[in-house]
């Protein structure tokens, strides 16, 4: 019965036949509809078409880091930063609201990764940023690394665990240095997404009308 869904599936794209049997199925139930997607889907332009007429208003998307050694350092080889502003160029061409999840915190990262973040955000055009600390969660190859190395802080109860805090010693600031970094970087954000909403409300005033809540 709800007008408005939201799929959980971070792995809906692995099967391209199934993505595209799943809109045709969606499309005469017109709902509106929210989904995670890979980077990589703007290599499918027809599938991205499909998937705005079955009703996908919203996207949330991995683009990870602004810091290309950053995606060398944690083997994320399908994002490429070089193509991150035509993806949301593609999505945006079909009314497609994209928010991006980027971290910082890697062992590559300086201290000038906030400034980098915050104008990567703006250069590609996303409708929105969750910005994220690097996390070892314990059972990860990179937990056992940190703590190989001497770097997690002690006395950490889980909910630091929430991506909001530094959990370890980053390589190249302090750990305050870190979350002040990201704080500062969402609060600049926040106003830049303020100032382009009149517009985003404007190009979908029609779903807005019809789904005031959103």
């Amino acid at each position: 019965r709800q007008q408005v869904v939201f799929f959980v599936d971070d792995n809906l794209f692995a099967d391209p036949a199934y993505a595209m049997a799943l809109f045709d199925r969606l499309a005469p139930l017109k709902k509106l509809y929210s989904m995670q997607t890979p980077t990589t889907i703007a290599k499918n332009p027809a599938m991205v078409e499909k998937m705005a007429k079955a009703g996908c208003f919203h996207v949330q998307m991995g683009f990870q880091t602004s810091n290309p050694d950053s995606l060398k350092w944690a083997g994320i080889a399908h994002n490429h930063i070089g193509d991150y502003k035509q993806t949301v160029a593609l999505l945006h061409r079909y009314k497609i609201l994209v928010t991006g999840f980027l971290m910082m915190g890697f062992d590559t990262d300086n201290k000038d990764i906030f400034d980098r973040t915050v104008k990567l955000v703006k250069e590609i055009e996303l409708d929105d940023a969750n910005l994220y600390i690097l996390t070892p969660y314990p059972g990860t190859r990179i937990h056992a690394q940190f703590k190989s190395e001497g770097r997690l802080l002690e006395g950490k109860p889980r909910l630091n665990f929430g991506w909001a805090n530094a959990v370890f010693q980053p390589k190249n600031m302090t750990p305050k240095e870190l979350e002040d970094g990201v704080q500062g970087a969402i609060r600049e954000l926040s106003v830049y997404f303020l100032n382009k909403l009149p517009m985003r409300v404007a190009e979908r005033f029609t779903w807005l009308f019809k789904h005031p809540r959103m």
